[in-house]
């Protein structure tokens, strides 16, 4: 198996530029979960969850907006519901 390697700017810029293009609000948020998980070791919840992310933007079973409010915050955590738009 021939194995390429592709710099962590580029892939950056392709899963942004991906998610961008979809007007999917926080993708520079969702991209870096994604790599940050990956660099981790935990790709299970990394890069490959763009796949499915990206078909259900598409048949529109994902939202491309958030929507929550925060409901009660503490010093070290925060509730947060998130609202149905």
């Amino acid at each position: 198996m021939n194995k390429s390697k592709v710099k962590i700017d580029e892939l950056k810029g392709i899963m942004l530029d991906s998610l961008r293009r979809r007007g999917v609000q926080g993708a520079e948020v969702i991209v870096n979960h994604f790599l940050e998980a990956e660099l981790k070791g935990h790709s299970s919840h990394g890069v490959q969850r763009m796949i499915p992310l990206l078909k259900g933007l598409d048949v529109e079973t994902i939202r491309r907006e958030i929507s929550f409010s925060v409901e009660r915050e503490t010093n070290s955590s925060l509730y947060i519901d998130g609202v149905d738009p």
